[in-house]
């Protein structure tokens, strides 16, 4: 690319497109916390493991305002494929604006593209 200026504002773009994409991908669904390995393994372990812990009607999960809640195993389930669902959008949605910016020839094209 010759144009450092237009490089530069790619690469920036980029980046915030970078930040977005992860604060949609990780925030609470349903007040549970998904923004870390643990979290989701907890959470799925806690499912795959429902009649483990006594095939309750609902279990007590903290909230990420620490608060406590009782959800149902299909309840938990559901937070587990709302994350998968909207981390497939979200990236879908990212590589698509990726592609545009990569495209872009011009500032003006660039400055179009927006989350």
């Amino acid at each position: 690319m010759r144009n450092p200026i237009l490089k530069a504002k790619k690469a920036v773009t980029l980046l915030s497109f970078k930040q977005k994409r992860d604060s949609e991908i990780f925030a609470p669904i349903n007040g549970i916390q998904v923004d870390t390995e643990r979290s989701l393994t907890d959470l799925k372990g806690s499912v795959e493991m429902w009649d483990v812990l006594g095939n309750p009607a609902s279990i007590t999960w903290t909230l990420v305002d620490n608060t406590e809640q009782d959800f149902t195993k299909a309840e938990l389930q559901a937070v587990i494929e709302s994350y998968a669902i909207r981390k497939l959008n979200t990236f879908s949605k990212y590589q698509s604006l990726k592609q545009a910016v990569e495209n872009a020839t011009n500032e003006d094209q660039l400055d179009s593209i927006s989350w």
